[in-house]
């Protein structure tokens, strides 16, 4: 594949994967994971769509594979193996509560408020906003993602 055409991809996914988080901050599942699965079908090796499909999925096989996808690309990827640990968590049939409360870093929300505003874990996040995915309470969360940053850019003198 040239350079070219990988970076349409690259951008393609990107572009997907902003789209499916946005439905997924409306409330829209399935919208999403639907857009997760076109940003990997664009670019398999975009790392960031195949962990957010892998969190979405409803199968913890499938989040298994996409998560081995992501360690297969970069061994050293956290979020890939915090995914993992909670996939393995899914796989053992363990009750919602303890998955939930062996993830690091998560805290699920008691209730979500009356208001459109959204309580994740607990950083509050403004309507309209979007800071992480917005989800029902009574789904199983997957673990947070972390940020992928890239490089600045350097001029040269």
């Amino acid at each position: 594949m040239s350079t070219t055409s990988q970076s349409l991809s690259a951008r393609l996914a990107q572009h997907r994967l902003v789209r499916g988080q946005a439905a997924l901050g409306a409330g829209r599942r399935a919208d999403a994971v639907q857009i997760f699965r076109q940003a990997v079908a664009a670019d398999p090796y975009h790392v960031d769509s195949l962990l957010w499909l892998a969190g979405m999925c409803e199968d913890p096989h499938e989040s298994m594979r996409h998560l081995s996808r992501v360690l297969a690309l970069d061994p050293r990827n956290e979020s890939a193996h915090e995914g993992i640990r909670w996939a393995r968590k899914r796989l053992a049939g363990e009750p919602e509560s303890l998955r939930l409360a062996a993830v690091p870093g998560f805290a699920p929300a008691p209730s979500v408020p009356a208001s459109s505003d959204v309580i994740i874990g607990s950083d509050h996040v403004r309507a309209g906003t979007l800071a992480a995915p917005a989800v029902a309470p009574a789904e199983v969360t997957p673990p947070p993602l972390s940020p992928v940053s890239k490089p600045a850019a350097r001029s040269l003198p």
